[in-house]
């Protein structure tokens, strides 16, 4: 408990092409990752446990997010596809709008082609 990723100014860096487990411990985790070059690419929350939240996607700096896209399906996996986004910082924001989950990690990845 008490991970420091609930505000935008201590997201937790994330490597693209990977996928990484969290927990659903409380309402709000950003997370950040970088892209060196154009790229498209498909940001996927599965094993959601709590089901109801939402998965948003951001870029530019915590002080100046641009938004670029939302999934809030009911749902234990949700995707964000986006084309041509250009190099440079994004953020991702898990919102848990269920119960708190201690127990069932969830997968984070972003992934570029």
């Amino acid at each position: 408990l008490g991970e420091p990723n609930d505000v935008c100014d201590q997201a937790f860096p994330l490597t693209p092409n990977q996928t990484k487990e969290f927990l659903a411990e409380d309402i709000h985790d950003w997370y950040t990752f970088t892209l060196n070059t154009t790229s498209s690419l498909t940001v996927s929350l599965t094993n959601f446990a709590s089901v109801a939240g939402q998965i948003t996607i951001w870029q530019g700096t915590c002080q100046n997010l641009t938004f670029l896209g939302q999934n809030g399906d009911f749902a234990t996996n949700k995707s964000i596809n986006l084309t041509s986004q250009p190099a440079g910082t994004y953020y991702v924001w898990v919102i848990n709008d269920g119960p708190i989950n201690t127990n069932d990690k969830y997968g984070l990845s972003i992934m570029t082609p």
